[in-house]
């Protein structure tokens, strides 16, 4: 009886909150599924200063060596994600990124102007996507020898 009583009194707050719960469950499932459709392919897609793309099946285990007018880095892809391996920029910020492995994730070498980026089968065989323009990326105060520090990326794409 006294169940009944408190759903009565509280019936919007209980609604409101399954809708919630609904609501979060839908969300974290299409996080995990990282938006992106089941089984399609994805791509690491290369960009470096000097205006070259390269693409990497994340389903494929690779290396690539990126030498560019601007610096080195090396590319790995590995179990699924794709991360920067090697760099010889001052900071090395590039090298704490994290992994990537979804749709629209991106690392960074802010002094090359090199960025890694994943994208779906449809964006690597187009040759487009949503993508970073080298030319829009900088520190975010302006001074790549102030900012962040080594404690992490301070950098912005306007």
């Amino acid at each position: 009886m006294g169940a009944l009583r408190f759903l009565r009194r509280n019936a919007a707050t209980v609604v409101a909150g399954l809708l919630s719960l609904v609501a979060l469950v839908a969300s974290v499932a299409f996080v995990i599924a990282g938006g992106a459709q089941p089984g399609t392919r994805l791509y690491a897609r290369v960009h470096d200063a000097d205006g070259r793309e390269w693409y990497l099946p994340l389903d494929e285990d690779a290396t690539l060596v990126v030498d560019s007018s601007l610096g080195h880095n090396v590319i790995r892809v590995s179990g699924g994600q794709v991360r920067m391996a090697e760099a010889d920029c001052p900071k090395q910020s590039c090298l704490a990124q994290a992994p990537v492995s979804q749709p629209s994730q991106q690392i960074i070498c802010l002094p090359h102007k090199l960025w890694v980026e994943v994208v779906g089968a449809d964006d690597a065989a187009a040759g487009e996507g949503a993508s970073a323009d080298a030319s829009r990326v900088r520190w975010a105060d302006g001074d790549p020898g102030s900012g962040a520090g080594s404690s992490g990326v301070d950098v912005v794409a306007s």
